[in-house]
């Protein structure tokens, strides 16, 4: 729409930026009734509902989800350890209304619910794994923007340069880490859900990264910085921090009992892309975001930990509203 004018679209279209906009009533034609009173045939007004967008450049999109949202299982920070371990995940993200800047008033807002499944396994002595993890997209809001799909599978090789044995005398075992590794995220997934596709963008993504562990009696810090390296120039390269910080709270060394730890942690993330920054960029728009996660860790059994949390952006324009995470991890 050049700045200036005005311009109709169909009650459902979400933007690639923020627009001035309203829902009109818009005369699309005409049928032939009966009038009651007459009994004679008259002609009556068809009246549908529009997006009225005035004064904004803006390009009708089929809704890009930010790559925090769509690809967020394949950052390291996501439900990741430094340490090389073999264990089977499955975890679940919920995103309330995603880039509430580009929604139109009237119309649904844009959620997400992100199910991902995985399994690591260690070799090498335990000082290396290899993992798959795979996510299960559903996307619900304006209408054409209601997708279902499954997500690109990630492949993760990581390997522990420092690696010493545990402490037991440790509460935490005293088990500093630090690793480093590459996620390799493939297109195997549906396009529909991912940033462009008029043109279509959706390519493989390479993610060196680095990871450590450093414990101090019951507390422990985590963290991973990483490059995300898409093979298409047009994609958008980040650089992922994330710190984490946690606590021993209470722990049991009787591995029968169903609650066997409570450590709560909280948590630091920020994506920088390295370009196509800001929304206005065509065909993909990227922001620079910070975000906390609170939340805590149950230890179950011997081998099992339930992680749960809240997500929430503090930098603008937010990428989602606010997010919930609920992860189980079962070791073998």
């Amino acid at each position: 729409v050049p700045t200036g004018q005005m311009a109709l679209f169909p009650v459902g279209t979400v933007f690639d930026r923020p627009v001035n906009s309203q829902i009109v009533d818009v005369v699309v034609g005409t049928r032939t009734v009966i009038d009651p009173e007459t009994q004679r045939p008259i002609q009556v007004p068809i009246i549908e509902k529009r997006v009225k967008v005035t004064g904004t450049p803006a390009v009708a999109n089929k809704g890009g989800i930010p790559i925090n949202v769509v690809r967020g299982s394949m950052k390291i920070s996501e439900n990741e350890s430094p340490r090389p371990q073999d264990r089977f995940y499955v975890s679940y993200n919920y995103f309330s209304d995603v880039n509430p800047t580009l929604s139109v008033p009237g119309l649904p807002v844009t959620n997400v619910h992100r199910e991902t499944i995985g399994i690591e396994k260690t070799f090498l002595d335990g000082d290396a794994s290899i993992g798959l993890r795979v996510p299960l997209l559903q996307i619900s809001g304006a209408q054409n923007i209601d997708a279902q799909c499954i997500g690109d599978l990630s492949t993760i090789f990581k390997y522990a340069l420092y690696n010493p044995e545990p402490d037991p005398s440790s509460p935490l075992g005293g088990a500093d880490v630090t690793s480093i590794g590459l996620v390799v995220t493939a297109p195997t997934g549906n396009t529909g859900a991912y940033a462009s596709d008029v043109p279509l963008i959706h390519s493989t993504v390479l993610q060196p990264f680095v990871g450590i562990i450093r414990t101090r009696g019951n507390a422990f810090v985590q963290g991973f910085s990483s490059i995300a390296v898409p093979t298409d120039s047009r994609d958008t390269t980040y650089f992922f921090n994330s710190l984490q910080l946690g606590y021993l709270l209470y722990h049991s060394v009787d591995s029968s009992r169903l609650l066997t730890s409570v450590t709560p942690i909280v948590e630091v993330h920020v994506d920088t892309p390295l370009n196509n920054r800001g929304l206005d960029r065509l065909p993909i728009g990227a922001i620079d975001t910070v975000s906390f996660t609170g939340g805590v860790t149950l230890g179950l059994g011997s081998r099992s930990y339930l992680n749960l949390g809240t997500n929430t952006p503090t930098s603008g324009p937010q990428p989602y509203v606010i997010e919930a995470i609920a992860q189980l991890n079962i070791r073998y």
